[in-house]
């Protein structure tokens, strides 16, 4: 995926979401729907597999690297320290050379509180893979990402617009839309 992203990235700056873009229309491919009957649902559930997974890996990588370092009692900061989302957020408008607004700062100051965000936001991540094979949980692992990415452009800089309007876009409940417009 770096490999195919980096020339549509290269371009200007490098965004965190051409690999979500570029992976949901390869395995869009697959799925051709002149072809589908009502038994190939599953070929649906496989592509929501193939985008989710991404973050389930993302969320495993986080625990395993945190577990790392708490079992090597290593002096790193982790995801479980007090300061870590706070860090992650003060180190990215750093190197951006942008003052950390005021409401960010504010926010900050319930060191316990983001302990918990932090933790439940990875353990959600991780958990996501799960949203392939039930329609209400993909709903809700469809906001969570969303959230995910509108905290992560405000508060780490990180360009995910696009990766915001895809998960819209492929995870919207339209399921719900046929009996709605059968009722005006």
């Amino acid at each position: 995926m770096a490999i195919i992203a980096l020339p549509v990235s290269a371009n200007f700056g490098v965004h965190h979401d051409n690999h979500i873009i570029i992976l949901g229309f390869f395995l869009t491919i697959f799925l051709l729907p002149k072809n589908l009957e009502d038994k190939d649902y599953k070929l649906v559930q496989y592509i929501y597999l193939g985008i989710l997974i991404t973050y389930t890996l993302s969320g495993m990588s986080k625990i395993l690297g945190t577990l790392k370092n708490v079992i090597k009692q290593t002096d790193k900061l982790t995801w479980i320290s007090k300061n870590a989302a706070k860090m992650n957020t003060y180190e990215n408008y750093w190197m951006a050379d942008e003052a950390i607004p005021l409401w960010i700062k504010s926010i900050y100051a319930y060191e316990n509180i983001w302990v918990m965000v932090t933790v439940l936001g990875i353990l959600t991540q991780f958990f996501c893979f799960l949203g392939a094979f039930n329609r209400k949980l993909l709903t809700f692992f469809m906001i969570f990402i969303f959230i995910f990415h509108v905290y992560t452009a405000e508060f780490v800089l990180a360009d995910f617009s696009n990766a915001s309007y895809f998960i819209i876009a492929m995870f919207f409940p339209y399921h719900l839309l046929i009996p709605l417009l059968k009722k005006i």
